[in-house]
């Protein structure tokens, strides 16, 4: 699977490697960059990537269930560590 920035449109969608490379060829999507990877994650409901910024972090984190001021009080760090059990330092 790939993911392909459709052409005339902020659109990345997911497809299969062969339909994304026809795509490419004919001029109708580009491949996707790493901000219109982070964009879509963002917008499947995955939680952002350790380099998103800590608004992003307590917007997800509100996102879940989390009261916003809760999320807004904790660290980027202890938000990244509450959703992915991964810490960034």
């Amino acid at each position: 699977m790939a993911l392909v920035k459709l052409r005339g449109s902020d659109e990345v969608v997911e497809v299969n490697d062969s339909r994304a490379r026809h795509l490419i060829r004919v001029g109708r999507a580009r491949t996707a960059d790493r901000e219109d990877m982070e964009r879509f994650l963002q917008s499947s409901g995955f939680a952002p990537t350790q380099s998103a910024t800590k608004a992003e972090w307590a917007d997800y984190a509100v996102e879940q269930g989390m009261d916003r001021a809760d999320a807004e009080a904790a660290t980027k760090a202890d938000l990244i560590d509450l959703f992915t059990g991964e810490d960034d330092g």
